[in-house]
């Protein structure tokens, strides 16, 4: 419930869309408790082919995994979007994949390029890899990136 919450909120912006069919795309293999890194990468990587898409590489986890971000849209807002802060929370990650894989559908041509030229979207699947593995909130150094960023800043 929580994946199709998000995933309509993420297409408010959308007029002439209606949210049970994003509500209803689901990618899958996505719909279970836990989500890693390896679980994601080559959806990622399929999604990451489609020339909508601009992906980036911002780092690498601790413990070596990388972290991307996914571009789509041009227009003058700007929005960010990103998952797995805490490694053992995935819904969101879910949720942005999908949303991904909707909007690259060629069934889905005129409603994306409704909005491209208004919004620019960057999404970032999975922030934190180390802990989707561990299945904790922390990464593989023991820091939780929500509460203490301001410490380590």
């Amino acid at each position: 419930m929580i994946r199709k919450t998000i995933l309509v909120s993420l297409l408010s912006y959308s007029f002439s869309l209606t949210a049970a069919p994003i509500a209803m795309h689901q990618i899958k293999g996505l719909n279970k408790a836990a989500i890693t890194h390896a679980d994601l990468a080559p959806l990622l990587d399929t999604l990451a082919a489609h020339p909508s898409i601009e992906r980036k590489n911002l780092g690498q986890s601790f413990l070596g995994k990388s972290i991307d971000a996914f571009y789509i849209g041009s227009g003058p807002i700007k929005v960010m979007m990103w998952s797995q802060m805490h490694g053992d929370e995935n819904t969101a990650s879910a949720a942005l994949t999908d949303f991904l894989s909707y909007a690259i559908e060629t069934k889905n041509d005129a409603w994306r390029e409704n909005w491209q030229n208004k919004l620019s979207l960057m999404i970032i699947p999975m922030v934190n890899p180390d802990g989707a593995q561990l299945q904790t909130r922390f990464n593989a150094q023991g820091i939780d990136l929500n509460r203490d960023a301001k410490a380590w800043s």
